[in-house]
């Protein structure tokens, strides 16, 4: 099973209660679209997906939130990012 490689970015204004989660989705150097972008945060759940350019964005509240990206015939990948606060 391929293996994605995730490559992401994090914004924040300090004025701001959410940060703004950006990266993009990578297998064998070729960006990957459609795949399911997910984030847990205790009871909050948030779900995206990448576009034509295996690229996502997510709004985060502070605090640190599991991410996961899954896409058929590539093995899930699990990550940790932290919301800036």
């Amino acid at each position: 099973m391929r293996r994605l490689l995730l490559i992401t970015g994090l914004f924040a204004c300090g004025c701001l209660t959410a940060a703004q989660h950006s990266g993009a989705v990578r297998a064998a150097d070729q960006f990957i679209p459609g795949a399911t972008v997910t984030a847990r945060q205790g009871g909050a759940k948030l779900v995206t997906y990448t576009d034509e350019d295996g690229r996502y964005q997510l709004d985060l509240t502070p605090g640190k939130w599991e991410i996961q990206i899954e896409m058929l015939g590539f093995r899930t990948l699990h990550g940790q990012v932290v919301g800036a606060e």
